[in-house]
């Protein structure tokens, strides 16, 4: 396994590249980040929220990002791939991979068995300190912005209809996802799926933006 260490200049976060030729059977490779919070408190991204959860040292799963805070600030794990997780005494614990039998329904064990997770890997996650509660450190906006960053299409000189740039959809609040457009099934309208991130009650403005013809 090596990993790359990045650290930009702009930016509190580190960021890890890991690349892994794994060949392991029967195991579980697991990080560990072991977090200094007085009191802490262990609660992860789950499905449109988050949760709270003890820091027992069970494996639960999670989405994007996991967070342990106490008094004077915490430390969050967000990931690009690793969806499990548990919280041990205050250090987090983030499954990489694991490799039981393929399909192994039956307990059968012989030389024809096949090992899940094989071969070379290549994951991001990002560690990042923050000082209060995570619900100020912007973890949503950092984890939606790592696992889908912007895609560039290089392209020539050409002439066309529409503007040099264009935002279909603005959101007036950070704290509030917009995470699903689609057209109504029944023809009649759009459906626009929206969640908040931080469990406080917010207002905000939505609105969609027809493109715009120069």
């Amino acid at each position: 396994m090596t990993q790359d260490f990045l650290l930009y200049e702009s930016q509190p976060e580190l960021e890890v590249r890991v690349k892994i030729h794994w060949r392991e059977k029967h195991r579980v490779l697991k990080m560990e980040f072991p977090v200094s919070a007085r009191n802490g408190i262990s609660t992860a991204e789950i499905p449109y929220g988050v949760i709270e959860r003890p820091m027992d040292g069970t494996e639960k799963p999670i989405q994007r990002w996991i967070d342990v805070s106490g008094d004077g600030g915490g430390l969050a794990v967000v990931n690009d791939s690793s969806y499990a997780a548990d919280v041990l005494d205050g250090t987090i614990r983030l499954t990489l991979l694991r490799s039981p039998i393929f399909a192994d329904h039956f307990g059968a064990r012989d030389e024809l068995c096949e090992f899940m997770e094989q071969g070379e890997h290549e994951l991001r996650y990002l560690l990042v300190p923050h000082s209060g509660r995570w619900q100020t450190a912007g973890l949503a906006e950092m984890a939606l912005a790592f696992n889908m960053p912007p895609q560039t299409i290089y392209e020539t000189y050409h002439s066309g209809p529409l503007s040099a740039t264009a935002s279909c959809l603005r959101v007036s609040r950070g704290s509030i996802a917009a995470d699903v457009l689609k057209a109504a099934e029944d023809g009649g309208g759009y459906i626009l799926r929206c969640h908040e991130t931080v469990g406080l009650k917010a207002d905000a403005e939505l609105e969609i933006v027809p493109l715009r013809r120069r």
